[in-house]
């Protein structure tokens, strides 16, 4: 995608010193919410929250994934955001891509068997961001139509999905992981300032401002500190 859909990403500006111990964190309740995408989503667990482990998506996740985007959606209605409307329109479309068309990869909370999150893992950035093709064809993961569970706000679930691919990048003998956004300002401070991102490409796009971001690919070992498995989880039995 040229514009990934990210404009619904939430930020972890309480993320903690990398390689130190995050604080335990209880994982907020649905509570008694009547969205009838949220009720099909399965309980968030109340006890100590537990690590998340990342695996590649599969058809089944898709009605879950299509729950998660619409949860997404109504974050941002709450709050006054532009973009819900179209999460809602794209999000049984995104979801189909699961097991399919898109390298779709799911973050698990091992413990209620949930998706906190989902990312796209590309062997190639957007053509558009790194139009050289030698330098489009270095190896790379490229990060693109990330989505957080809402009622995993405080797990920092974004961060986790974009750290464990530098870490995923490394041990696949990749140099770079590469993301982009089109004109949300308020992401390209998200990527920088939170997440740890180099913004080192920017063009104009039928009027739009694009933006690509790079880290270099390295080992993450604190991340199961910050709530996070390293490697690849299991994927759920068919």
């Amino acid at each position: 995608p040229i514009f990934p859909p990210l404009a619904g990403a939430t930020t972890c500006a309480d993320r903690p010193t990398l390689g130190k111990p995050a604080p335990a964190r209880r994982t907020p309740n649905l509570g008694s919410d009547d969205s009838r995408d949220q009720r099909r989503l399965p309980p968030v667990p109340t006890c100590e929250a537990t690590l998340l482990s990342m695996r590649p998506a599969t058809a089944d996740d898709r009605p879950e994934i299509e729950a998660l985007i619409r949860a997404r959606g109504d974050w941002m209605r709450d709050r006054g955001m532009p973009g819900w409307r179209r999460l809602h329109d794209l999000a049984a479309e995104l979801a189909g891509q699961a097991g399919g068309t898109a390298p779709v990869w799911a973050a698990i909370d091992e413990e209620a068997d949930r998706i906190a999150g989902i990312v796209s893992l590309y062997d190639q950035a957007s053509p558009l961001l790194w139009p050289d093709e030698e330098e489009r064809n270095q190896p790379s993961i490229f990060l693109a139509t990330a989505f957080t569970d809402p009622a995993y706000r405080d797990r920092r679930t974004g961060c986790l999905m974009a750290w464990w691919a530098l870490d995923h990048a490394y041990h696949l003998g990749r140099i770079w992981v590469r993301r982009g956004t089109g004109p949300y300002p308020r992401l390209v401070d998200y990527y920088t300032k939170e997440q740890g991102w180099t913004l080192v490409k920017q063009v104009q796009h039928k009027g739009l401002t694009a933006y690509g971001f790079q880290r270099r690919a390295e080992p993450q070992p604190h991340l199961p500190d910050l709530g996070m498995r390293l490697g690849i989880g299991a994927c759920r039995p068919s």
